[in-house]
Protein backbone atom coordinates (compact mmCIF):
# COMPACT_ATOMS: atom_id res chain seq x y z
CA UNK A 1 0.00 0.00 0.00
CA UNK A 2 2.67 2.43 -1.14
CA UNK A 3 0.37 5.39 -1.82
CA UNK A 4 -0.94 5.25 1.74
CA UNK A 5 2.60 4.84 3.06
CA UNK A 6 3.70 7.94 1.19
CA UNK A 7 0.98 9.97 2.86
CA UNK A 8 1.97 8.48 6.21
CA UNK A 9 5.55 9.63 5.68
CA UNK A 10 4.35 13.14 4.91
CA UNK A 11 2.01 13.25 7.90
CA UNK A 12 4.91 12.33 10.16
CA UNK A 13 6.58 15.58 9.07
CA UNK A 14 3.54 17.71 9.99
CA UNK A 15 2.06 19.29 13.13
CA UNK A 16 -0.51 17.01 14.88
CA UNK A 17 -3.52 19.12 13.81
CA UNK A 18 -2.55 19.01 10.15
CA UNK A 19 -1.60 15.34 10.47
CA UNK A 20 -5.12 14.45 11.60
CA UNK A 21 -6.69 16.39 8.72
CA UNK A 22 -4.48 14.77 6.12
CA UNK A 23 -5.09 11.32 7.58
CA UNK A 24 -8.83 11.81 7.08
CA UNK A 25 -8.27 12.92 3.51
CA UNK A 26 -5.97 9.97 2.94
CA UNK A 27 -8.71 7.51 3.89
CA UNK A 28 -11.13 9.19 1.49
CA UNK A 29 -8.63 8.86 -1.37
CA UNK A 30 -7.98 5.22 -0.49
CA UNK A 31 -11.72 4.48 -0.46
CA UNK A 32 -12.13 6.10 -3.88
CA UNK A 33 -9.26 4.12 -5.36
CA UNK A 34 -10.52 0.82 -3.98
CA UNK A 35 -13.94 1.55 -5.48
CA UNK A 36 -12.40 2.56 -8.82
CA UNK A 37 -10.21 -0.53 -9.00
CA UNK A 38 -12.93 -2.88 -7.69
CA UNK A 39 -10.86 -3.83 -4.70
CA UNK A 40 -7.39 -3.55 -6.27
CA UNK A 41 -5.53 -0.71 -4.61
CA UNK A 42 -3.18 1.30 -6.81
CA UNK A 43 -0.59 3.53 -5.12
CA UNK A 44 -1.20 7.25 -5.47
CA UNK A 45 1.32 9.87 -6.54
CA UNK A 46 -0.35 13.07 -5.36
CA UNK A 47 1.63 16.10 -6.53
CA UNK A 48 -0.27 18.34 -4.13
CA UNK A 49 1.60 16.73 -1.23
CA UNK A 50 4.60 18.81 -2.27
CA UNK A 51 2.69 21.95 -1.28
CA UNK A 52 3.19 20.91 2.35
CA UNK A 53 6.96 20.86 2.02
CA UNK A 54 9.78 18.44 2.78
CA UNK A 55 13.06 18.81 4.67
CA UNK A 56 14.75 20.58 1.74
CA UNK A 57 11.59 21.67 -0.13
CA UNK A 58 9.70 24.68 1.21
CA UNK A 59 5.91 24.66 0.77
CA UNK A 60 6.27 27.53 -1.71
CA UNK A 61 8.84 25.70 -3.81
CA UNK A 62 6.81 22.50 -3.55
CA UNK A 63 3.78 24.33 -4.98
CA UNK A 64 6.00 25.67 -7.79
CA UNK A 65 7.18 22.15 -8.67
CA UNK A 66 3.70 20.65 -8.43
CA UNK A 67 2.29 23.27 -10.79
CA UNK A 68 5.07 22.62 -13.32
CA UNK A 69 4.32 18.89 -13.29
CA UNK A 70 0.59 19.52 -13.67
CA UNK A 71 1.23 21.68 -16.73
CA UNK A 72 3.46 18.96 -18.22
CA UNK A 73 0.75 16.32 -17.82
CA UNK A 74 -1.86 18.74 -19.14
CA UNK A 75 0.28 19.59 -22.18
CA UNK A 76 0.21 15.91 -23.12
CA UNK A 77 -3.60 15.95 -22.76
CA UNK A 78 -3.62 13.78 -19.64
CA UNK A 79 -6.15 14.34 -16.90
CA UNK A 80 -5.64 13.85 -13.16
CA UNK A 81 -5.93 10.17 -12.31
CA UNK A 82 -3.70 9.07 -15.18
CA UNK A 83 -1.57 5.98 -14.63
CA UNK A 84 2.19 6.55 -14.35
CA UNK A 85 4.38 3.54 -15.18
CA UNK A 86 7.67 3.06 -13.33
CA UNK A 87 10.39 0.58 -14.25
CA UNK A 88 14.06 -0.13 -13.63
CA UNK A 89 15.25 -0.52 -10.04
CA UNK A 90 11.57 -0.53 -9.03
CA UNK A 91 8.52 -1.60 -10.99
CA UNK A 92 5.18 -0.05 -10.14
CA UNK A 93 2.12 1.71 -11.51
CA UNK A 94 0.85 4.84 -9.78
CA UNK A 95 -2.29 6.90 -10.09
CA UNK A 96 -0.96 10.42 -10.63
CA UNK A 97 -3.06 13.25 -9.18
CA UNK A 98 -2.67 16.99 -9.72
CA UNK A 99 -4.69 20.17 -9.46
CA UNK A 100 -6.70 21.59 -12.34
CA UNK A 101 -4.37 23.50 -14.68
CA UNK A 102 -5.53 27.04 -15.41
CA UNK A 103 -4.92 29.09 -18.54
CA UNK A 104 -2.76 31.38 -16.42
CA UNK A 105 -0.57 28.43 -15.41
CA UNK A 106 -0.22 27.39 -19.04
CA UNK A 107 0.93 30.91 -19.91
CA UNK A 108 3.32 30.95 -16.97
CA UNK A 109 4.90 27.64 -18.02
CA UNK A 110 4.84 28.31 -21.74
CA UNK A 111 8.51 27.29 -22.11
CA UNK A 112 8.33 23.46 -22.43
CA UNK A 113 11.95 22.72 -21.49
CA UNK A 114 11.70 24.67 -18.23
CA UNK A 115 8.35 23.13 -17.31
CA UNK A 116 9.67 19.63 -18.04
CA UNK A 117 12.78 20.17 -15.93
CA UNK A 118 10.88 21.27 -12.83
CA UNK A 119 7.95 18.93 -13.43
CA UNK A 120 10.32 15.97 -13.46
CA UNK A 121 11.75 17.09 -10.12
CA UNK A 122 8.25 17.05 -8.62
CA UNK A 123 7.53 13.52 -9.80
CA UNK A 124 10.98 12.17 -8.91
CA UNK A 125 10.93 13.52 -5.33
CA UNK A 126 7.66 11.71 -4.64
CA UNK A 127 8.80 8.50 -6.35
CA UNK A 128 12.06 8.21 -4.40
CA UNK A 129 10.20 8.82 -1.14
CA UNK A 130 7.50 6.27 -1.85
CA UNK A 131 9.60 3.53 -3.42
CA UNK A 132 12.93 3.84 -1.61
CA UNK A 133 11.96 5.68 1.58
CA UNK A 134 14.37 8.57 0.94
CA UNK A 135 13.63 12.22 1.68
CA UNK A 136 15.25 15.05 -0.24
CA UNK A 137 17.29 16.65 2.56
CA UNK A 138 19.59 19.08 0.75
CA UNK A 139 20.09 20.63 -2.68
CA UNK A 140 23.47 19.95 -4.19
CA UNK A 141 25.63 23.09 -4.39
CA UNK A 142 26.66 24.61 -7.71
CA UNK A 143 30.24 23.68 -7.02
CA UNK A 144 29.09 20.05 -6.80
CA UNK A 145 28.09 20.06 -10.48
CA UNK A 146 31.21 18.09 -11.33
CA UNK A 147 29.84 15.25 -9.22
CA UNK A 148 26.74 15.21 -11.43
CA UNK A 149 23.75 15.01 -9.09
CA UNK A 150 20.92 17.28 -7.95
CA UNK A 151 20.01 16.36 -4.37
CA UNK A 152 21.28 14.65 -1.24
CA UNK A 153 18.89 12.05 0.18
CA UNK A 154 18.33 10.92 3.76
CA UNK A 155 16.18 8.50 5.73
CA UNK A 156 14.88 10.94 8.32
CA UNK A 157 12.14 13.56 7.91
CA UNK A 158 13.64 15.80 10.58
CA UNK A 159 17.05 16.90 11.89
CA UNK A 160 19.72 15.85 12.45
CA UNK A 161 20.00 14.94 8.78
CA UNK A 162 22.58 12.52 7.45
CA UNK A 163 23.44 12.09 3.79
CA UNK A 164 22.57 8.53 2.75
CA UNK A 165 22.33 8.68 -1.06
CA UNK A 166 22.36 11.01 -4.08
CA UNK A 167 19.68 11.80 -6.64
CA UNK A 168 19.98 13.00 -10.22
CA UNK A 169 16.79 13.94 -12.08
CA UNK A 170 15.95 14.58 -15.72
CA UNK A 171 12.77 15.09 -17.70
CA UNK A 172 11.56 14.36 -21.24
CA UNK A 173 8.48 15.97 -22.72
CA UNK A 174 7.11 13.29 -25.02
CA UNK A 175 9.43 10.62 -26.40
CA UNK A 176 9.65 7.40 -24.40
CA UNK A 177 12.20 6.00 -26.87
CA UNK A 178 14.77 8.40 -25.38
CA UNK A 179 14.19 7.29 -21.81
CA UNK A 180 16.83 4.57 -21.45
CA UNK A 181 19.44 6.57 -23.34
CA UNK A 182 18.90 9.56 -21.03
CA UNK A 183 19.18 7.32 -17.96
CA UNK A 184 22.49 5.92 -19.19
CA UNK A 185 23.76 9.44 -19.86
CA UNK A 186 22.86 10.54 -16.33
CA UNK A 187 24.43 7.46 -14.75
CA UNK A 188 27.66 8.19 -16.61
CA UNK A 189 27.45 11.83 -15.45
CA UNK A 190 27.59 10.94 -11.75
CA UNK A 191 31.19 10.89 -10.60
CA UNK A 192 32.29 8.47 -7.87
CA UNK A 193 33.11 10.10 -4.52
CA UNK A 194 34.97 8.84 -1.48
CA UNK A 195 31.74 8.56 0.53
CA UNK A 196 30.72 5.26 -1.16
CA UNK A 197 27.06 6.33 -1.06
CA UNK A 198 24.64 4.97 -3.70
CA UNK A 199 23.20 7.27 -6.35
CA UNK A 200 19.77 7.16 -7.99
CA UNK A 201 18.90 8.44 -11.44
CA UNK A 202 15.24 9.14 -12.23
CA UNK A 203 14.13 10.20 -15.70
CA UNK A 204 10.47 11.16 -16.12
CA UNK A 205 8.70 11.15 -19.50
CA UNK A 206 5.33 12.91 -19.57
CA UNK A 207 3.97 11.65 -22.88
CA UNK A 208 3.28 8.04 -21.84
CA UNK A 209 3.65 8.99 -18.90
CA UNK A 210 6.41 6.88 -17.38
CA UNK A 211 9.62 7.00 -15.36
CA UNK A 212 12.76 4.91 -15.16
CA UNK A 213 14.76 4.60 -11.94
CA UNK A 214 18.28 3.19 -11.84
CA UNK A 215 20.71 2.88 -8.95
CA UNK A 216 24.47 3.38 -9.18
CA UNK A 217 26.44 1.88 -6.31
Amino acid sequence: MRGKRLKAQFTGFMPPSLRRAVSCGCQLWVDKLVARGQGRLMPVLDLNLLRRGLPAITPEYGAFLAQAAGVCFDRERHISGKQLLVNGEYNATFTALWSVVSDQARLCWNEPKEATEYGAVAVAILLILDLAGFYVIQKSRNDSYATGFDYWLGREAGPPFQNAAKLEISGIGSDASRLHERVKQKLDQIRPLDDCLPAFVIVVEFGTPCAEIQKKK
